[in-house]
């Protein structure tokens, strides 16, 4: 190959590389734009995911709350009924036995939720 060629040859292949670079760049740009909206779609599905179980949270410990002050009324009254005679210490027992059954299911089920947690979370 001649000097002639040889510059020619290179001039070619200078081309080629500078439209195969550009090509390169390009198809990058247009990947970064796809991963960034990718992202931005996941994004905003994992906010509104996140809201709706904060929501339905919010909704259950609001129900715990009404429950956790209807009981201890019932309970208050439960005592009052004792304190004014108009129950006997046998039947105010059954209401502490039932209490103590309600902790003690509560406590399995909690523990058995953190074990299930904790399983879902180690997978």
């Amino acid at each position: 190959m001649n000097y002639d060629e040889s510059l020619n040859r290179l001039k070619k292949i200078v081309s080629d590389l500078g439209k195969e670079e550009k090509e390169v760049a390009s198809e990058n740009e247009k990947s970064e734009a796809e991963i960034n909206e990718i992202r931005r779609v996941a994004s905003d599905r994992i906010a509104k995911i996140i809201s709706a179980k904060k929501k339905k949270l919010k909704t259950k410990e609001t129900k715990i709350g009404e429950l956790q002050s209807e009981k201890m009324q019932i309970i208050g009254g439960i005592f009052m009924m004792y304190s004014q005679g108009k129950i006997t210490k046998e039947e105010l027992d059954k209401v502490s036995k039932l209490e103590e059954e309600i902790k003690s299911q509560s406590t399995s089920k909690n523990d058995s939720s953190k074990q299930d947690d904790n399983t879902s979370e180690s997978n």
